[in-house]
């Protein structure tokens, strides 16, 4: 397991504020977007604890899953 990378995955908050997933998902209410972020960032935790990933992907790529 790689700590250096499980540290530098983004922070819920900071792709709730991504202008990306704010234009994208302006129509949802807030506590679905939040858990939909939630949801994607736990899976990739999983992955990088996992051994399954030894990159990030970035801050667009993470909003576009959400």
């Amino acid at each position: 397991m790689d700590n250096t990378l499980l540290r530098a995955i983004p922070r819920v908050d900071e792709l709730l504020s991504s202008p990306l997933l704010r234009e994208r998902c302006a129509e949802l209410p807030a506590p679905v977007l939040t858990d939909a972020v939630r949801a994607v960032l736990s899976e990739l935790r999983a992955q990088v604890r996992g051994g399954e990933t030894d990159t990030l992907p970035s801050i667009e790529a993470l909003c576009a899953r959400a």
